[in-house]
Formats: structure tokens, C-alpha cells, sequence
């Protein structure tokens, strides 16, 4: 399986590569937001008693920010296919660059060297979840008011496969693509279904003891799979073939606008609310805590991270309306800053080679942006 986007997920996360929920597309009615600082601010880092209640130890400088090569490409689709409205998830897959509408239901294949538009098919589904490949297909995820799941053809972009429950972040684990799911008439609130990709129309559930609702994602990593929910700050570690709990990892922040995703072979929480990150040991079991808050985008608030090609543990995140974060994530440290267009509003960032793709959320576009040197950190 290939990820790209944060999703969001992360927006997003989503992102992902993604805003992986509905939840994410902007503040409630009444809510009150902080104020996303501007590209050019000094972005927030923690050296004593946080906000949420997290020690954290003093922070490494921040590096300079970057105003790199880059272009913008409009996504203005063709015949009966309108404008996409908003696009949020990015994934590398197939030789191609596929781009999620968030608040529409167009999908965009795109060339990664050009930024040709290659294609763009409608999935009859309103876009939340991350887009994931699995199956030699595109798995694209809904929304509440469209819930469901499908696989299109990479080439015909045709829809070959669809699941009509809700629940985002799928992932693909032994013979399976996973998901948390929302039940409304069951014994639980939520549980985990399993697609098989052999047989996509016998999907089963596995309960999950706690699990509250479906809507933040779902890994693979160490054998196990690891899911969360936005009701509660915890990370479940479930046996998929017993059916049980291993373990019950408490996060080291509040719960709310969180997504998980895989990185560096590992469980990462993020907290699109506070900028929150944490990574989770799958061995130990143990969270960590990162030493930075990133910015709350404007628009987007799901995932929008994804790692980065060629060194193990670099994450590639989202931070505020203008900039992206290159982040160690096992040493701790930003390596580096560099300026997007802020009026983008957010959005899911995906490395591809030498180049850095962010979508716009807001601007109805996809920025590439050239990496120095040679895209490497």
C-alpha cells in the first residue's frame, strides 16, 4: 500500500496523505479558533509547560524559511466534470499524481513531472478519507452525507469495487483493507471492517472494545493493526485474527481533531486542533511526544503529512496557510521551512522525487514546488 496524504488527513490529515473528515473543513458554529500566524512569524515551538498539559524539554532552532522555484496548476476540469471544489488528499501511485476533492466527488490523475491533468472521473461519493492504494486500485472514502468506499481502475479510471458504510483511513493488513467504521444499529458504537481483496463483497466486523466512532483512520505496523477514534485520546493495538485488544496506548494530549497515520513503520497521532504530534513505538509501545506545535491552517484541519523519499523517519507536515515542515521525527528537530502560497488555506503536501506537490484547499489548485538542492534536506 502507498500513502501520501497526511490523509490528513493528514488534510488531514487530510490529508493524505489526509482533511479526512467532514469534521475538518473549518470551524464549528460558535467555536472559538486561534489565529494562524503568517508565513513570515516565527512559528510556535514549546520549551516549558504546554497548554495541554505537556512537559516538553527546550527546542532545538528553527531553521530560515525558504522561498524555493514553484508552480501553480489550476484543476479546471473537463466536459460534464465541474471545477474541483476543494482539493485536500495527495497519493503517489501508479506512475501518477491522484488528487481528492474534499467537497466534491472528482477525482484527478495527474502526470507527477508535468502536471498534466491525465484524467478526472466522478466517484459519486462527497470526499473525506484518504485516497489509498491497495489492490493494484485507488480506494477513495466518503464523507457523512455520502458514506461509503470505492476502488477505481487506475488506467479507466472506472469504479470496480464500492462499500457503502462510513468510516475513513483504510489500510491494507494481511489480505485486507481495514477501517474504523461508525455503527448506528449494533451492540457497539464502532468496530473495525475487514474488505477482503480477494472477495470485496464479504466484509466482516471485529469489535473493538472503546472505540467510539470511525472517523480517524486506521495502520498497519508490527504485525498488528493500530486504530483511534476523536472521542477519546487513546491508540489501540488489535490482534485482527484473535479479534482482541493487545493494548491501549494513551496519548499525551487531549482528544478531538486527530487522525493517525503510518510512518517510519509506526502508529503517528496527529492532532490537527492543538498541532500536536505523537509518535507511537509499536514494539514498546510507548508515545512520544514531539518538541513543536504546528500552526492550524485556516480552511483545512485534517492531515496534511506524509513522509518524506529517501531518509528514514523525515515527515514532510503542513503548518499554518504558508509553510511546510521537513521534521525528524526520531531526532526531534525541523530540518526544514518552506514558504507555500498561503492563500492555498491548507491543504495535503506529497514528495515526488525532487519535487514537493501541496493542494490548495481554498485556491482550487496544486502547487510544485522544486526542492535544492536535488530535493535532498
Amino acid at each position: 500500500m502507498s500513502r501520501p496524504g497526511l490523509a490528513l488527513a493528514l488534510l488531514a490529515l487530510l490529508g493524505a496523505s489526509s482533511c479526512q473528515s467532514d469534521l475538518d473543513s473549518g470551524p464549528a458554529a460558535g467555536e472559538v479558533t486561534g489565529t494562524t500566524a503568517p508565513a513570515t512569524s516565527t512559528p510556535a515551538t514549546e520549551d516549558s509547560e504546554t497548554g495541554d498539559g505537556a512537559p516538553t524539554s527546550t527546542a532545538a532552532p528553527l531553521p530560515p524559511l525558504e522561498t524555493l522555484p514553484s508552480d501553480t496548476f489550476s484543476l479546471q476540469a473537463s466536459g460534464s466534470i465541474e471545477l474541483v471544489a476543494a482539493p485536500a488528499a495527495l497519493l503517489h501511485a501508479e506512475g501518477a499524481l491522484w488528487v481528492q476533492d474534499h467537497r466534491g466527488w472528482a477525482i484527478t490523475k495527474m502526470d507527477p513531472d508535468t502536471g498534466e491533468v491525465l484524467g478526472q472521473a466522478e466517484t459519486g461519493l462527497i470526499g473525506c478519507g484518504d485516497l489509498v492504494h491497495a489492490d493494484g486500485g485507488i480506494w477513495w472514502t466518503g464523507c457523512r452525507v455520502s458514506p461509503g468506499m470505492v476502488k477505481l481502475d487506475p488506467d479507466t479510471l472506472e469504479i470496480v469495487e464500492q462499500d457503502p458504510e462510513l468510516g475513513l483511513g483504510p489500510a491494507e493488513h494481511q489480505g485486507g483493507l481495514w477501517r474504523p467504521i461508525s455503527l448506528t444499529r449494533n451492540t457497539w458504537p464502532a468496530a473495525l471492517q475487514r474488505v477482503p481483496l480477494d472477495a470485496p463483497g464479504e466484509a466482516t466486523l471485529v469489535p473493538v472494545p472503546g472505540l467510539r466512532d470511525g472517523q480517524a483512520g486506521a495502520i498497519s505496523a508490527n504485525g498488528s493493526l493500530w486504530v483511534t477514534d476523536r472521542r477519546s485520546a487513546i491508540v489501540y493495538e488489535v490482534d485482527t485474527d484473535a479479534g482482541t485488544v493487545l493494548a491501549a496506548v494513551p496519548m499525551p494530549t487531549a482528544a478531538g481533531s486527530v487522525y493517525l497515520i503510518e510512518h517510519d513503520g509506526a502508529p503517528l497521532f496527529y492532532d490537527a486542533q492543538t498541532g500536536r504530534i505523537v509518535t507511537i513505538d509499536p514494539r514498546t509501545r510507548e508515545a512520544r511526544m514531539l518538541n513543536l506545535r504546528l500552526e492550524k491552517p485556516h480552511d483545512y484541519w485534517g492531515v496534511a503529512a506524509s513522509s518524506a523519499e529517501g531518509d528514514e523517519g523525515h515527515l514532510w507536515v503542513r503548518s499554518g496557510d504558508g509553510e511546510v515542515w521537513l521534521v525528524d521525527t526520531r531526532q526531534d528537530v525541523v530540518l526544514r521551512r518552506i514558504a507555500i502560497d498561503p492563500a492555498g488555506g491548507g491543504g495535503d503536501v506529497q514528495q515526488i522525487g525532487d519535487n514537493l506537490w501541496v493542494s490548495g484547499f481554498a485556491s482550487q489548485s496544486i502547487e510544485r514546488i522544486t526542492l535544492q538542492p536535488d530535493g535532498a534536506p
